[in-house]
């Protein structure tokens, strides 16, 4: 019989934290303030990149408006559809704190690759003739901001949302500041990335998007004490311990199985306490045991067994 084990990244998960009494932010938890930041900037260097795109290939390189919407059209679609693999990666194996970090350095990296513009095109007896490496370093860069936005997007909006206990009356508020955040950045990245890459050249303005992501990710590395380690994989399986003060129900975890498989369970934590684990071989053998704290010789497992608390399927990180 093993114990429940859980997995670590980034500051501890602080079972003690409660969300109610972190009120360092306008009444809101400071973390919020970490995730606000961290988003402006993301949307600044996001907005302020894409403002500019369609114009680049047009003025720049010679690319005709509909060639030029083609690329605008496909990376806005990429774009949008990423988030649902970068959360799904984030939820089964990263953590939202490293993703956010490796989405955060992807975009940074894309960003200064968009600075880099070879030679401007030029018409040459009725042919157009492009640097075609520096196109080429345009496309890669195109890509690791679409992954990058996939891996930050989806992972720092869900930081926000654990910030706040289930029935917290300052959760909507919160999203609200945050959505602030957003608009903030995308208003300062039509003026002023618009106005450096019209003016001084386009290498300015998406160094200057690239140089605001490289702000925004600095602060959410320097900002992580404050978020309580609730943006770490085993946050949420750790908060079985706490889970009177986030107000959950049913509380997806992840517990280690004595074999080479991990068993995923939504544990109906509330008036139970979390005990031991029996290990089987794989995900198959895995069971949870919990103790009802009024009698402490009830035992339950949920290794298959009916039950009268219905057990859930989760997915580690879906608090």
């Amino acid at each position: 019989m093993a114990e429940v084990s859980f997995p670590s990244n980034g500051p501890a998960f602080d079972p003690a934290f409660d969300p109610a009494t972190d009120t360092g932010f306008f009444g809101h938890p400071r973390g919020l303030l970490v995730c606000f930041a961290t988003e402006l900037w993301e949307r600044f260097s996001f907005y302020g990149m894409k403002y500019l795109l369609l114009l680049y290939l047009t003025k720049y390189h010679l690319f005709s408006d509909s060639n030029g919407l083609e690329v605008l059209g496909s990376y806005a679609a990429l774009v949008y559809a990423m988030p649902v693999i970068g959360g799904l990666l984030a939820d089964r194996y990263l953590g939202m704190r490293k993703a956010v970090v490796f989405g955060g350095l992807l975009l940074v990296l894309g960003h200064c690759g968009m600075a880099v513009e070879g030679e401007q095109a030029r018409s040459a007896g009725g042919r157009i003739l492009r640097d075609e490496g520096a196109l080429q370093v345009f496309y890669l860069s195109l890509a690791l901001i679409v992954i990058g936005v996939g891996f930050l997007k989806p992972n720092i909006s869900t930081i926000v949302g654990r910030l706040y206990s289930r029935d917290d009356p300052r959760r909507d508020a919160g999203f609200t500041i945050f959505y602030m955040g957003i608009n903030l950045g995308a208003f300062a990245a039509t003026l002023l990335c618009g106005y450096l890459g019209e003016t001084f050249g386009w290498r300015y303005g998406f160094g200057a998007a690239g140089l605001g992501m490289l702000v925004g990710l600095a602060t959410f590395l320097h900002g992580q004490r404050h978020l309580h380690g609730q943006a770490g994989p085993g946050s949420a399986a750790t908060a079985v311990a706490a889970g009177h003060q986030q107000g959950i129900d049913h509380l997806p975890v992840r517990a280690a199985g004595g074999g080479r498989g991990l068993a995923d369970a939504a544990v109906p934590w509330r008036g139970r306490q979390p005990a031991q684990h029996h290990g089987g071989g794989g995900t198959a053998g895995a069971g949870l045991v919990y103790r009802h704290p009024v009698q402490p010789g009830r035992a339950q497992s949920h290794a298959g067994a009916d039950d009268t608390d219905h057990v859930h399927r989760g997915v580690l990180g879906a608090v």
